[in-house]
């Protein structure tokens, strides 16, 4: 039954410790802190973007990426290699499936026969 009381005490001489010190021994609470914490720092490599890209800038991110997600499942599943034509034959797949570009069924088989699917 005494447990929870020794815990409360541990806890309130824990954070006790920081009060203190920063209110009697400010410059050497300082000094102690920082000689204990300088050890356990590490820095770490961050980037911070501050400025918003522009939404053109956004776009071409998104469509770099669906682009790359295209080319790998054409590579790893259909074993397409790169052709001269398959940029185009990505960008118009990528688009078609975005409904950016309206194709008729003739386009699509035509898309079809140019990736040898059909």
């Amino acid at each position: 039954v005494v447990t929870p009381y020794v815990m409360v005490e541990a806890i309130g001489w824990f954070f006790g410790f920081k009060l203190f010190g920063k209110t009697l021994q400010p410059k050497w609470f300082k000094k102690a802190m920082s000689w204990i914490t300088g050890g356990l720092d590490t820095s770490l490599g961050t980037k911070l973007t501050v400025d918003k890209i522009s939404p053109d800038e956004a776009y071409d991110m998104v469509a770099s990426k669906q682009r790359t997600t295209i080319y790998r499942l054409l590579t790893e599943k259909y074993n397409k290699s790169s052709s001269p034509d398959l940029h185009d034959q990505v960008e118009r797949l990528r688009k078609i499936a975005l409904n950016q570009i309206q194709s008729s069924s003739s386009e699509e088989d035509e898309l079809l026969r140019l990736l040898k699917w059909k």
